[in-house]
């Protein structure tokens, strides 16, 4: 029984000692929520940490599973019982709704080769301003270019606009006089001499200042 005993101490206290020899840190949480605003073009995930073990640990690496997320730290050596904040920026650009994106973490005691991972994630929920469908239109060489509707619902308290084109487009864009309750209604149509080509047009949603808070392009195609 003693021995027994002795045995399960011996491994207790090696599991207790070992938590954060490896170069480990202790992370306030691995996983965050964050709220996204309307409009909004950036957030950040602050994920606190603390080096709980007896030696200086070294944060090697910060790898994102997303190229729109950039992590920052102000220094990557932290002495025992220090703390730091790992920051995620993410671009939300023309992002929307659920979002979830991952952090590989590498650390490892000063001075040592052993490294330790740690993941760390955040999730969002990226609302809309507004939207467009469909997307994408297409038309065919030899078939009459008939107009095809495209519906934009913006959502209360904000509006939208087409935005100003780099050079004329191929295409004739008119208000349908049938808008639906809540929806706008566009039409477009292939100019008579359009042959194979493919353009777009940008919806702009903007809010109650005017403010540009997202958009929508929709190709136009004819092949």
């Amino acid at each position: 029984m003693l021995r027994k005993l002795t045995f399960l101490s011996l491994l207790s206290f090696r599991l207790v000692c070992s938590v954060h020899a490896d170069g480990e840190l202790e992370w306030e949480s691995k996983s965050l929520v964050l709220e996204c605003p309307v409009g909004a073009e950036k957030l950040t995930a602050e994920f606190r940490f603390q080096n709980l073990g007896s030696e200086a640990v070294e944060i090697v690496a910060v790898t994102s599973s997303c190229g729109c997320t950039v992590p920052e730290l102000t220094k990557k050596i932290y002495e025992p019982e220090e703390e730091g904040t790992l920051s995620a920026i993410f671009t939300i650009g023309d992002r929307t709704g659920p979002q979830r994106k991952v952090l590989q973490v590498r650390t490892r005691v000063v001075g040592e080769e052993t490294e330790s991972r740690t993941s760390l994630s955040f999730r969002t929920d990226v609302p809309q301003a507004g939207s467009v469908q469909p997307r994408m239109i297409l038309w065919r060489v030899g078939e009459d270019f008939e107009a095809k509707p495209v519906r934009i619902e913006s959502q209360p308290g904000f509006s939208w606009r087409i935005a100003e084109p780099d050079k004329e487009l191929p295409f004739e864009v008119s208000r349908s006089e049938e808008d639906e309750v809540g929806v706008d209604v566009l039409l477009l149509q292939p100019k008579a001499n359009a042959r194979r080509m493919k353009s777009s047009i940008t919806v702009e949603f903007l809010d109650e200042e005017e403010n540009v808070v997202g958009e929508s392009k929709v190709f136009l195609i004819v092949r």
